[in-house]
């Protein structure tokens, strides 16, 4: 159970501008932003009254045999949940960010400035408040780039590098280690690609890219250190859409994704190779449309896999949903429209957090909005 509470303070100011140098067209941006965080984080471990751990194990069904905090475990035992026993951290959190940055030769420069007092976990669960400050400041000037061609009027060709960094708190601004200083998290995007307007109502996009990622694990071995890895994923990803008809709207993707670690032995975790998409609307009448769609996904593992391994791998399966979707304009300014989600009633895992935190798909599920404009 996570209880986090965050106040933030934000303040930003753009200057954008255009101007010539002979035949090119330049857009620039000048620009400042402050943050200003706090946080309260606390988060508790589940404790199963069965297991007497954080940890228990179900039978994969649907419904699952657990509801209102009572269930069934896997060994037919009864069992419930305390999520107020076992403390996994507390953290209080001042965070400030200032950021300058000039959109025109591609520069920004961040100011991070953190402080975080961390309540040990062992002896609050024995009734002991003992509280340990930590601080870290990170300066770093992230690049940025791009360029926009057009060869023809129909045609578009691009191109763009960035640059950007996480401090090693974390997006949550939870913790630090109470070690030496750590640089941030740097990821790195460079990005080619071209659109082609190829008919009035229809368009075509295709793009390449590359990720480059210098993160901080923890070591395999003492779990304690952190070791630095490097990873780089490439790939590249379609897109049609328009009107087929005067009646007839369809959009569809399609991705490729390839990735690995710096060293080469290992695939990333939760990275399917393909992934593709479709989307159809059709407009019935003046007032009524329908919709349908297909979304498909690879299967992708779980957990970095090891090139050369020969035992099994914990893997997320492959999987197709189908959606809907039909609508009523009620009037110019008023629309009811449902929602199916998952028509066939697929079980499907689109994503996990570790080998036992596997998220599950929704079922069939449907929701009906009613929507207004004035």
């Amino acid at each position: 159970m996570d209880t986090t509470q965050r106040q933030s303070f934000t303040l930003t100011g753009d200057l954008i501008g255009e101007f010539q140098t002979g035949s090119i067209g330049h857009t620039f941006v000048v620009g400042a932003e402050y943050i200003d965080t706090s946080n309260d984080n606390d988060r508790f471990n589940a404790f199963w009254s069965d297991s007497q751990d954080d940890v228990e194990f179900f039978l994969v069904e649907r419904p699952l045999n657990f509801r209102g905090g009572v269930g069934v475990s896997f060994l037919g035992n009864p069992t419930t949940n305390d999520f107020t026993a076992d403390l996994n951290d507390r953290s209080e959190a001042e965070v400030e960010v200032l950021s300058f940055y000039v959109i025109v030769v591609g520069l920004r420069f961040d100011d991070f400035d953190f402080a975080v007092d961390v309540v040990d976990r062992a002896d609050f669960n024995n009734g002991i408040l003992t509280i340990d400050p930590r601080s870290s400041t990170d300066d770093r000037i992230s690049p940025r780039a791009g360029l926009i061609f057009k060869p023809q009027e129909n045609v578009s060709l691009y191109a763009s590098y960035s640059e950007s960094f996480l401090p090693r708190s974390g997006e949550q601004f939870a913790t630090i280690s109470s070690g030496n200083p750590f640089d941030p998290d740097v990821f790195e995007t460079a990005e080619i690609g071209v659109k082609w307007d190829f008919a009035p109502s229809m368009s075509f996009t295709a793009a390449y890219f590359q990720n480059e990622q210098t993160v901080a694990v923890r070591d395999q071995i003492t779990e304690e250190d952190f070791e630095e890895r490097g990873l780089e994923i490439d790939g590249f990803e379609m897109q049609l859409q328009g009107n087929v008809t005067d009646q007839l709207f369809i959009t569809a993707g399609y991705s490729y994704l390839d990735g690995e670690t710096d060293n080469g032995d290992a695939l990333p975790r939760e990275l399917p190779e393909n992934t593709f998409s479709i989307w159809g609307a059709y407009q019935v009448t003046d007032k009524l449309g329908f919709g349908l769609g297909a979304t498909y996904q690879d299967e992708s593992f779980i957990t970095d896999f090891e090139i050369g391994k020969t035992t099994p791998h914990p893997t997320l399966p492959a999987y197709t949903r189908i959606d809907a979707a039909a609508y009523y304009d009620i009037s110019d300014d008023l629309r009811i429209q449902l929602n199916v989600e998952n028509l066939t009633d697929e079980s499907y895992f689109p994503t996990s957090h570790s080998t036992h935190q596997a998220t599950v798909g929704a079922p069939l599920n449907a929701k009906v909005t009613l929507s207004g404009r004035f």
